[in-house]
């Protein structure tokens, strides 16, 4: 029999017949298509079945009580006992609102103050929503508060992953308090959402709110993220101390050889008397973007007999890594007082580019006896990113 006959000779719809198929109440042979619609056949004794389960669902019967009943006989009449004292309770919770509401309509009352006061009665237990409510719907709820948490928490786990991310990529990081401020006005939302529970407003009006706020939480998920990679925004230091201390990806771009041409040995401060004194400067700065633009410069005093060995050393260097690659071009500049060594791909060294490129620059000035090591490198295409040197004072 099909469940259409079904429905006529049970009295039940078609979508209650197959949730007690889904409950496993009653199991009737079936055919599948390959859209996943399956067709049933009822026989005789699954309809009896169904016509049972009808009847016992009348009394109030929950679908796992007949289940249990029908797994194990023995336990009907305990079943039955205990829904026997769920009505007997259900008919003094009646019994008692009944004398209350009989004793208050003898009184004359002025207004539902009164009313509220003449209903009172100590033994009737409070209403409780929780109990009103079918296990599916309870667990509906538990699930929706879980969403509802976990989408409040999105953006500020992404957020935090992200800036994590971005803060281990640099080694000295710098923070942009404006993509601060961004990140945390599109976290407000989130806040807002984690709050709700505990504002005590009606039902209705917390309903649009929530409904409100998950769009906006939707919204920052990538607004958050985009600010959290922008919170730091590149790496900088003047640290001497931290010599060369570079992020990874710039030492590894360059396949190490910046190493090679900054040297070992170093005279950014001598001891006078117990105390450093400083005789240069240093700078380490990494902007990265979908490609990178960094600039390392370092620069002391030292005695000309070293200068003459690092002329020697630098050339030596420079003259390898052109027969390693022929884009590699040599120069020497004057610039001020200082003769500049520079071994360069792009532009001409000292003027403006708008390519990527690559300058190693060494510069000495014997008067003075100061030396300079300058390497900018960029694969920016922009005007915005410029080789460092050129902000330096030359004269």
């Amino acid at each position: 029999m099909k469940i259409k006959s079904v429905c006529e000779a049970t009295g039940l719809s078609d979508r209650a017949i197959r949730y007690y198929i889904d409950e496993g109440l009653v199991s009737p042979v079936f055919t599948e298509n390959y859209l996943g619609r399956r067709t049933f056949d009822f026989s005789d004794d699954d309809i009896t079945d169904l016509s049972t389960i009808a009847t016992l669902r009348k009394y109030d019967f929950s679908i796992p009580e007949i289940s249990t009943m029908e797994r194990h006989p023995e336990q009907i009449s305990e079943i039955v006992a205990t829904l026997i004292a769920r009505k007997k309770d259900l008919v003094g919770n009646e019994e008692m609102l009944i004398a209350s509401l009989e004793k208050a309509a003898a009184k004359e009352l002025g207004d539902i103050s009164s009313l509220a006061k003449a209903l009172q009665v100590s033994e009737l237990p409070s209403p409780d929503v929780n109990a009103e409510l079918s296990k599916s719907n309870r667990i509906l709820r538990v699930v929706h508060r879980v969403l509802v948490v976990i989408l409040a928490l999105a953006p500020i786990v992404c957020g935090l992953v992200l800036l994590n991310e971005s803060i281990a990529f640099h080694r000295f990081p710098v923070v942009s308090p404006i993509f601060v401020v961004l990140a945390l006005l599109f976290l407000v939302p989130s806040v807002l959402m984690l709050l709700l529970p505990f504002i005590k407003k009606n039902a209705h009006w917390k309903r649009i709110a929530c409904i409100v706020l998950c769009v906006l939480i939707l919204i920052s998920v990538p607004l958050v993220s985009f600010c959290a990679f922008g919170i730091v925004s590149h790496s900088e230091t003047h640290d001497y101390f931290r010599y060369l201390e570079v992020d990874e990806r710039i030492a590894s771009a360059n396949g190490y050889s910046m190493y090679r041409f900054f040297p070992d040995e170093t005279h950014f401060y001598k001891v006078v008397n117990g105390e450093s004194v400083d005789m240069g400067r240093y700078l380490y700065r990494n902007q990265p973007a979908w490609n990178y633009a960094y600039d390392i410069f370092a620069e002391w005093q030292t005695s000309e007999e070293e200068i003459d060995a690092e002329i020697s050393r630098i050339t030596s260097y420079y003259e390898s890594k052109a027969n390693e690659n022929t884009w590699w071009d040599q120069c020497r500049i004057q610039r001020g007082a200082f003769e500049c060594i520079v071994l360069y791909h792009g532009n001409e060294p000292f003027t403006r580019t708008n390519d990527a490129y690559t300058y190693y620059v060494f510069a000495y000035d014997k008067t003075t006896l100061c030396v300079r090591y300058v390497l900018c490198d960029s694969l920016e295409h922009s005007d915005e990113f410029q080789p460092y040197y050129l902000e330096l004072e030359w004269d």
